[in-house]
C-alpha cells in the first residue's frame, strides 16, 4: 500500500464540500465540482491536501475538454494523475485506483484523437468518482 500523509480529522462542514464536490462532478459540473473542493483545499496546509488539488485539477482537466482546449486538458489530467497516484487506492474513501484508470483512459482517448478531434469526444467520457466504504458498496457510486 501506497504511503501518503493521513488526512487531518475533516470538520463536518469539510465533508460536506467534498462529498459536494463529488457530487456536482459525477453530474458533469467540474467548475462547480472545482470550487467545491477549493474550500477545503485552503483551510489545510497539510501534505494531504495535494489529494484534493489532485481532485481539483482532474476537475479542471475535464473542464477544459469540454472547452476543446488540448494543452489545458492533458496539462491538468497529468498533473492530477501523478498527485493521485501518490495516494493509496482508499483515500478519504475514494476509489482512487479507478479514478486513475479513467483519467489513463482519458488521456489515451484525447492523445489519440489529437487537437483538432476534441469536439469528436463525448461529454460523457469523465470517469465518476465513487466511494469505498469498508469495502461494502463495490465500489459503486453511494446514493446520496
Amino acid at each position: 500500500m501506497k504511503s501518503a500523509p493521513e488526512a487531518p480529522s475533516l470538520t463536518t462542514a469539510d465533508w460536506q464540500h467534498i462529498c459536494q464536490g463529488i457530487a456536482l462532478y459525477n453530474d458533469g459540473a467540474f467548475w462547480d465540482a472545482h470550487e467545491a473542493w477549493e474550500v477545503v483545499w485552503r483551510r489545510y496546509p497539510d501534505d494531504w491536501r495535494l489529494f484534493l488539488q489532485g481532485l481539483i485539477q482532474i476537475a479542471a482537466g475535464y473542464y477544459q475538454l469540454r472547452r476543446c482546449i488540448f494543452h489545458g486538458t492533458v496539462k491538468h489530467l497529468e498533473n492530477a494523475r501523478a498527485k493521485l497516484a501518490q495516494f493509496p487506492d482508499d483515500f478519504l474513501g475514494i476509489d482512487v485506483a479507478a479514478l486513475i484508470d479513467g483519467i489513463d483512459a482519458t488521456l489515451a482517448l484525447v492523445t489519440s484523437q489529437g487537437r483538432d478531434g476534441l469536439e469528436a469526444i463525448p461529454n460523457d467520457c469523465f470517469p465518476q468518482i465513487k466511494m469505498i466504504i469498508s469495502g461494502e458498496n463495490d465500489g459503486k457510486p453511494l446514493d446520496r
